[in-house]
């Protein structure tokens, strides 16, 4: 039979009021949901005017489905309290129209991570709201996330609203055939959804992710796919029709370390801006044996994007092959950036790079920039790469089989510096075409 969880209710459902399930805003009822999950089964959790005040983690340990039309579930951690999850499960279990706000939990006195939802079984969860996330520790690595996922397998994440988190909006790691899907999430302060370790066949589509307050995406991008070093890399993911904007301080609105096969188009990247000087709407970076990151990054589609600028000297793509000084990294293969657009608006709005692609300490084999439109200013400065779209490699980094074709290039403005180019072919490069591109307005000696 379906628990009811309102105290009005308690005579017809079995559930005993003596257990403190009030729903007043004031009274605590952690006990009482305990009780209610711990057999699994199906649950209800009407929604009360002042909501349910929850001080400790409720563990689910059975297959469970929890449904409401709205309730408020409080967060009352206390500064004590490091390491705790509002909902941990080690089953199968499905969450939809729950309300999550941490506006009464209280800053952690030590190293913490807290978790609204943390699952290690198959999570589908709908339609849930998460508030007011931000009661982060004294020390950076005290964060909250508002979902986490852990050793899972076919879970969705969906419909959900993440406004307001210290940490990640959605945390997935060790996981396949994840999909995130049409959540708006806003504010967060690490990364807005992240795949970190060893995930495959994963989809993040359809999200709306944006933040503009101080301190958003300190520690990482909107869409950030990453596995550190230790573990496989991530493979075989879809990034499609999500819309970004806002602040970045991390480097990139979607952020690539160590992954492979992985297919990133009809995205639109609008106005991002920060204090990283590498701001870039997609980045691609590669670490070897030695560096935070495990392997190159591989096999990777970029196509049928929008870029639009929000800040000076940006970056649309930028892709590097950087292993911070060991030179023990193998070569990034199969890249194709086809049918993108990038659009700088003026001379504070503006692109300095379309394509960069840097060899420092590995190499890339096998790219193809063909079909995209792009305007901008290209960076003149000593330490730029020029050009709307440029290449480069070290002595120990070739770059090889490239084919830049059919590309229209616009100059914004007056063209005056020998490094206004459209394109840049630089050092150890090799094996380059560049047929049947049409370049507006950059320098003429």
């Amino acid at each position: 039979m379906e628990k009811i969880l309102f105290c009005f209710l308690s005579l017809l459902t079995g559930l005993a009021t003596a257990g403190g399930l009030v729903g007043d805003g004031i009274t605590d009822d952690t006990t009482a949901f305990r009780l209610a999950v711990a057999d699994g089964g199906n649950l209800h959790i009407p929604r009360t005017g002042d909501g349910y005040v929850l001080k400790g983690q409720i563990n689910c340990p059975n297959d469970i489905t929890i449904t409401s039309d709205g309730a408020t579930l409080y967060m009352c951690f206390e500064p004590n309290q490091t390491s705790q999850s509002l909902f941990y499960a080690t089953c199968d279990i499905k969450i939809s129209g729950l309300v999550f706000d941490g506006s009464r939990m209280a800053t952690c006195e030590h190293v913490a991570v807290r978790n609204a939802i943390r699952v290690t079984g198959i999570a589908n969860i709908r339609d849930c709201k998460f508030y007011n996330m931000n009661a982060a520790g004294p020390v950076t690595s005290s964060v909250n996330h508002c979902i986490r996922l852990t050793d899972t397998s076919r879970s969705t994440i969906e419909d959900c609203v993440i406004d307001t988190c210290s940490g990640a909006g959605i945390f997935v790691d060790f996981s396949n055939h994840v999909k995130v899907l049409n959540n708006t999430i806003a504010e967060t302060g690490w990364y807005s959804i992240t795949m970190y370790r060893d995930c495959s066949d994963y989809e993040i589509a359809y999200n709306e992710i944006t933040g503009f307050g101080a301190g958003v995406r300190d520690k990482g991008g909107s869409i950030s796919l990453m596995s550190l070093q230790g573990y496989p890399p991530n493979i075989r993911g879809r990034v499609h029709h999500n819309y970004i904007s806002g602040v970045h301080n991390y480097g990139a609105a979607i952020d690539v370390r160590s992954c492979s096969y992985l297919d990133i188009y009809s995205n639109i990247v609008d106005a991002i801006y920060g204090t990283n000087e590498n701001k870039s709407c997609i980045r691609i970076q590669t670490r070897g044996s030695s560096g935070t990151h495990n392997g190159p990054s591989s096999h990777i589609n970029i196509r049928s994007n929008v870029f639009i600028a929000g800040d000076t000297e940006q970056r649309a793509v930028y892709i590097d092959n950087d292993d911070a000084g060991s030179g023990d990294i193998d070569a990034g293969e199969g890249y194709i950036i086809s049918g993108n657009q990038c659009i700088s608006l003026d001379a504070d709005n503006h692109f300095s790079s379309f394509v960069m692609m840097h060899g420092q300490e590995g190499g890339f084999n096998n790219v193809i920039i063909t079909d995209n439109i792009a305007n901008g200013i290209p960076d003149d400065t000593p330490v730029a790469i020029p050009g709307l779209i440029g290449i480069y490699a070290k002595p120990s980094a070739h770059i090889t089989n490239v084919i830049i074709a059919n590309n229209i290039l616009a100059f914004l403005g007056t063209a005056t510096e020998p490094d206004h180019n459209g394109i840049y072919i630089g050092q150890y490069c090799d094996d380059v075409i560049t047929p049947n591109n049409i370049l507006d307005g950059f320098y003429e000696p």
